[in-house]
């Protein structure tokens, strides 16, 4: 997934939907409005609700086969239980964007979702809804599958990254209690 739709050149700009893929057309359009309807949530927590409800309907079996714990106000720590529950691996990302600066030059308006050659643009693309997009759809495709992961996967998504909040400190401290988390700044 994020192969297909992703072109270094593009880096922090845009998803890139691949003109060579060998998706299907009525796949190819699900993937890009599904890409789009994550790029237009104006991620505050005014939203924060109907983004986890359109992450739940995009992908159900990690939902209803996952361990859900809600962390921080609006983050999400989900766990995905392994053979074994030694060593357990974390996957990050988060919910939420920068706030967009109204005097900053946009070419394609921040939550617009424009596709213009082939690039979808949009706050948020790469920082950070695309490595969220492409951890859930792999973990989908795992559990449609019937895999089975050798360890404990947990996929911690916070929602207050870019403004230094809480949820990622509430995550480690569901994880792993009595750890201190020194946060910058």
């Amino acid at each position: 997934w994020f192969q297909r739709y992703l072109l270094p050149g593009f880096a922090f700009k845009a998803f890139v939907i691949g003109k060579n893929t060998k998706m299907e057309e009525d796949s190819w359009t699900k993937d890009l409005e599904f890409i789009k309807a994550m790029i237009r949530f104006e991620i505050d927590t005014a939203v924060f609700d109907a983004f986890h409800t359109e992450l739940a309907r995009r992908f159900p079996l990690l939902h209803a086969r996952l361990e859900t714990t809600r962390v921080g106000g609006h983050g999400l720590l989900f766990r995905w239980p392994g053979a074994d529950d030694a060593r357990p691996v974390v996957l990050m990302a988060h919910l939420d964007v920068v706030p967009v600066d109204e005097d900053a030059p946009w070419q394609h308006p921040p939550f617009g979702a424009d596709l213009v050659d082939g690039v979808v643009w949009g706050r948020g693309t790469l920082d950070d809804k695309g490595p969220l997009v492409v951890v859930c759809e792999a973990v989908e495709s795992l559990l449609e599958n019937g895999f089975t992961p050798a360890q404990d996967v947990w996929l911690s998504f916070g929602s207050d990254e870019e403004v230094l909040g809480a949820s990622a400190v509430a995550a480690v401290e569901e994880l792993a209690p009595g750890v201190e988390v020194i946060q910058p700044g």
